[in-house]
């Protein structure tokens, strides 16, 4: 097994994180006798891997084009969330306001897609948000079927749960996914190994909003109690502090399109993002993968590493 370590991603360096997780994952690797190669690979090589393949004749779609502009990735976990035609009165269709930002930065001349790591249940319930968000030239991703952890399962399940999932997306009218978000990021280096088997590829994220935990009821951003409306208006803007914070071009970001303060947060961040200078791209962007490519057997992103497993 040999290992390769490029330069650093960008002015923050390597966190302890990744190299920890790395260890560990490698570890798991080796105590399988599983032979691989790992690769830390930085934005700028990526971004590079793209240009070389466009130089080949492979087809890039347009998201892909370079601009020499930074580039993040958000993404958007557990949904989507029903559009407005299915909801009653008194529920907010949040995939929808997702999708609504993302259209006005469009319109108005700002390159801004994202990804959505949706469930399959959810997806096959609401397959109109999975065709909105594909004509915006969004990426569709797997989440599993019904919000499957990994832990402790076999591969029967695994396999049942990320073929189901894909099917429900298919059957929405949108292009096989072929990346996934393992549920709460819990994998194994021979969950990795197998999931590449059958396709897949594995994506976590570098930067964790955290914006499920403690998060604020919608209401309250309505509310006539002023410290409620204040509370809510604290917990956005800490979020989004925190976004541009640890914002560096290849990032990916983890939210989740279930509540109106992620909304919120996306909204903003996004708009501010844009100002400096940023980009909003798929992960598939961020990966250098183009419409023609085929994924790494096994790509997994972690406090702002790519760690390829090759076998």
């Amino acid at each position: 097994m040999t290992v390769r370590r490029d330069r650093k991603t960008d002015a923050r360096g390597i966190r302890l994180g990744a190299a920890l997780l790395a260890v560990c994952l490698l570890a798991v690797a080796c105590l399988s006798g599983t032979g691989c190669s790992v690769i830390f690979i930085t934005a700028e090589e990526q971004s590079r891997n793209a240009a070389s393949s466009a130089a080949e004749g492979t087809t890039a779609p347009q998201d892909d084009e370079p601009t020499g502009k930074k580039r993040i990735a958000f993404t958007f976990d557990d949904g989507p969330q029903a559009p407005a035609e299915n909801l009653d009165a008194g529920y907010y269709p949040y995939t929808t306001y997702v999708l609504d930002k993302v259209e006005a930065l469009q319109k108005a001349g700002h390159r801004a897609n994202v990804t959505f790591f949706v469930v399959g249940s959810r997806a096959a319930e609401y397959p109109s948000a999975l065709r909105r968000a594909d004509s915006l030239g969004c990426e569709i991703g797997s989440h599993t079927y019904n919000h499957d952890s990994f832990r402790g399962k076999d591969q029967a399940f695994i396999a049942d749960t990320l073929n189901r999932a894909s099917a429900a997306i298919t059957a929405a009218g949108v292009p096989k996914p072929r990346l996934y978000r393992p549920v709460g990021g819990a994998v194994t280096a021979e969950q990795l190994a197998y999931t590449a088997s059958l396709g897949y590829t594995a994506v976590a994220w570098s930067i964790d909003t955290t914006d499920w935990s403690n998060h604020p009821k919608t209401a309250d951003k309505f509310s006539e109690d002023a410290a409620r409306r204040a509370a809510y208006e604290q917990f956005v803007n800490d979020k989004v502090q925190l976004i541009l914070d640890s914002a560096a071009d290849g990032a990916i970001v983890l939210m989740h399109d279930l509540y109106m303060s992620s909304v919120d947060i996306f909204i903003r961040a996004a708009d501010k993002l844009i100002a400096q200078g940023y980009e909003l791209v798929t992960v598939s962007t961020i990966l250098g993968l183009d419409g023609n490519s085929q994924p790494p057997s096994v790509m997994y992103i972690a406090r702002g590493q790519t760690v390829t497993y090759m076998n």
